[in-house]
């Protein structure tokens, strides 16, 4: 079974720090009631993906959610494979001389947010997977193939665009068209 997320509890307390330092400061008695009430609530409380909305769920809708989020995505994999992917960003980053500059793989569980802007959705709740853990290899081996194909353009001379726009201004400088 899936534990709650550390982001979602740390995403939440915040929120609710956040209210009680405005109840204490201001005085705001409504949002001290909101307070009070989102400590006591057995239910959670996920964020909204692109509004500022929380609702509350059932613990297990929020797996059923998370879980149909990661399966369909995702496939699921031994775990001593994330031993090994790290292992081999270790490598990669000790062969560039990038080791003392790249953060480790964060191992964090992912966490859902609702999309309440879609239609249907009272009846049919979608989600967007938020999945914190990311590794910086991917960003350095994307700036190592844009160096070698941009090599390969310069000795080939041929072709190649990085955009729609290249494109479309290499179209008009066509006579003749």
């Amino acid at each position: 079974m899936f534990i709650l997320t550390f982001y979602l509890y740390l995403y939440i307390y915040i929120y609710i720090y956040k209210l009680i330092e405005k109840c204490e400061s201001q005085n705001h008695l409504a949002e001290c009631s909101r307070t009070k009430t989102i400590k006591r609530d057995e239910k959670l409380w996920i964020a909204a993906d692109k509004t500022t909305n929380f609702y509350r769920v059932d613990t297990d809708l929020q797996y059923h959610l998370i879980q149909k989020s990661i399966t369909k995505s995702y496939k699921k994999v031994p775990a001593d494979t994330i031993h090994k992917i790290i292992s081999k960003e270790k490598q990669i980053a000790e062969s560039l001389n990038l080791d003392d500059r790249v953060d480790a793989f964060p191992e964090s569980e992912s966490f859902v947010n609702l999309k309440d802007h879609k239609p249907n959705f009272a009846n049919n709740p979608s989600c967007r997977l938020i999945n914190p853990a990311k590794s910086e290899i991917g960003i350095i081996s994307q700036k190592i193939l844009r160096r070698i194909n941009s090599e390969v353009v310069s000795t080939t001379g041929l072709n190649q665009w990085k955009n729609t726009q290249s494109v479309i201004e290499w179209f008009n400088k066509i006579p003749n068209k």
